[in-house]
């Protein structure tokens, strides 16, 4: 948690501002600066958060609306609004305890009650339009063992606090926030919950965002109970099909599954245990369960001595060397010396280095891994004379800074997951650059360049989808992107020249939306289903 501070040299403690009393400087989340204080009038404890704005700022005129929600057990009301020249006080219920203060991981139903207080509140807000956009445990108060949620409605005009990336959607990294998003952080907040760490416990922010945005996390311990963990999986779900509808919807789930838990305490809790009176046992009983101990013990002794073998076989070879969370790849001295052994020992959510050099391989990807070229631009180079340089199946990968060659296979070759391709170079000399196939591919391209094939630049078919961000697509032999079969096609900021063909074809129920795009050179700008857009205006 961050350390208090005080932003404002106007703010002393014991002072008396506005009615209240300052006491001492608290941690700001949502806003500038903030301090307990004490109402002089009748000695209510309150925070009072302060925001540098005007009062006729539209953060001010949001506060006072907030002041006249009705009243909820799980909401901290905002008590008093005062705009004081070029600042705002925001006062609401002082509360000593956070969800954050509480020692993690917790038992699944102290977890699960928390959890629908907290959404019980998010549904209150959201029946009154109002999003919280910045949810944390720091934000969630505790009040005798009950949720107070406060800091809501006021992202709009202040997003992603201090402390909140973390628990952040994908959808909100990028546009103001909106209920979903609040789904998604008490997913977060759940999922911490349990198992004492974040879903995406990246510390440097760049590649914080990077994991958000395009990973899927690792899953609970498997001893938690599979309803509570299916329920977190669906919240942090980024298929909007499988996601929750409502803070009701996910809250009612909880409720069953507290139900549960319940009862399982309660039968744990019971008489039961005791079936078998230690009197009714014989002594022949008793030898029976002597050479039941005996065989347990050279069962044990089996697997250890087994434990040992493979130890001693593997020992100084490179597979010990690879963390559970990074590994290196080089030509020599990496503990790998090609990216395929890499990926086929790395844990879910490792991150693979890889080192200069060229690589003549094909990657197959089906762990939730990122592999990042370790190098200046166009140092790391795969190559595949025979097939793909990289194939997806399944999971969500993310690849940065590679260089791809294929001579008669795509470049890549999707058939499901979700992949992010971020500053590649990729060239299919006689095939596609890529290829996508099928309602669970999903392919998302950001600063990359395919260039110089002698097929198309990427075909997509069958329900994929493809999202292209500030890439090129030039000098193609064939259509710069092709499209069929209900695939579709998301580009913004992309250039797309030089192609023989069509820049763009969408044949039949395959459809492309292309926005803020450069079309130039082409054969034709465009063919079938596509729509054209300037580029959208700054949010």
């Amino acid at each position: 948690m961050p350390q208090p501070t005080s932003n404002s040299a106007s703010f002393q403690t014991g002072s008396t501002i506005g009615g209240y009393r300052l006491e001492a400087p608290l941690a700001a989340d949502i806003s500038d600066a903030a301090w307990r204080a004490r109402s002089v009038a009748d000695e209510i404890a309150v925070r009072l958060d302060i925001f540098y704005v005007a009062p006729t700022s539209a953060l001010t005129r949001a506060a006072f609306e907030l002041a006249k929600l009705p009243p909820h057990p799980q909401v901290a009301p905002v008590l008093d609004v005062l705009p004081l020249g070029g600042q705002t006080l925001l006062a609401t219920p002082f509360h000593a305890a956070t969800l954050g203060d509480l020692p993690h991981p917790l038992e699944p139903l102290e977890a699960v009650g928390y959890g629908k207080d907290l959404l019980a509140a998010l549904q209150f807000l959201h029946d009154h339009r109002i999003v919280h956009g910045a949810l944390t445990p720091t934000c969630i108060e505790l009040e005798e063992g009950r949720v107070k949620v406060r800091g809501y409605g006021l992202t709009a005009e202040r997003p992603h606090p201090p402390g909140s990336l973390g628990y952040t959607s994908p959808w909100a990294l990028e546009a103001p926030p909106t209920p979903r998003d609040d789904l998604w952080a008490a997913g977060v907040i759940l999922f911490e919950l349990l198992s004492g760490d974040l879903p995406f416990p990246h510390r440097d922010l760049a590649e914080l965002r990077l994991a958000i945005r395009t990973l899927y996390p690792d899953p609970l311990p498997g001893t938690l109970p599979a309803r509570l963990r299916h329920i977190v999986a669906q919240a942090l779900e980024r298929d909007e099909r499988r996601r929750y509808g409502s803070a009701e919807a996910m809250r009612d789930e909880l409720a069953a599954c507290a139900e549960e838990l319940t009862q399982d305490r309660a039968r744990q809790s019971s008489g039961s245990w005791q079936a078998f009176p230690v009197a009714r046992f014989e002594p022949e009983t008793r030898r029976s369960g002597r050479w039941a101990l005996l065989v347990i013990a050279l069962v044990s002794l089996a697997m250890l001595v087994g434990i040992w073998a493979t130890i001693r076989r593997f020992e100084g070879k490179e597979l010990w060397r690879m963390t559970a969370r990074e590994a290196v790849v080089a030509p020599n001295g990496g503990d790998f010396s090609t990216i395929a052994a890499a990926v086929e020992a790395a844990w879910a959510s490792a991150r693979i280095r890889v080192r200069p050099g060229v690589y003549r391989e094909t990657i197959l990807l089906t762990k939730n891994i990122e592999i990042i070229a370790d190098g200046p631009p166009g140092s790391v180079v795969v190559e595949s004379a025979d097939g793909p340089c990289l194939r997806q199946r399944l999971g969500s990968q993310v690849a940065q800074g590679l260089t791809l060659r294929s001579a008669g296979q795509p470049a890549v070759q999707l058939d499901g997951g979700a992949l992010t391709l971020e500053d590649c170079q990729m060239t299919a000399a006689q095939a596609d650059g890529i290829a996508a196939s099928g309602k669970e591919a999903r392919l998302r391209l950001r600063r990359s360049r395919l260039h110089g094939g002698g097929g198309h630049g990427l075909t997509a078919t069958d329900g994929a989808q493809i999202e292209l961000e500030e890439c090129d697509i030039v000098n193609q032999a064939g259509d710069g992107a092709r499209l069929d079969n209900q695939a579709r096609l998301i580009a913004r900021a992309s250039r797309i020249a030089g192609n023989r063909q069509a820049g763009v074809r969408a044949l039949g129920s395959a459809a492309a939306h292309l926005e803020g795009c450069a079309l130039e050179g082409n054969g034709q700008a465009t063919a079938g289903n596509v729509t054209v857009a300037p580029a959208a205006k700054p949010r």
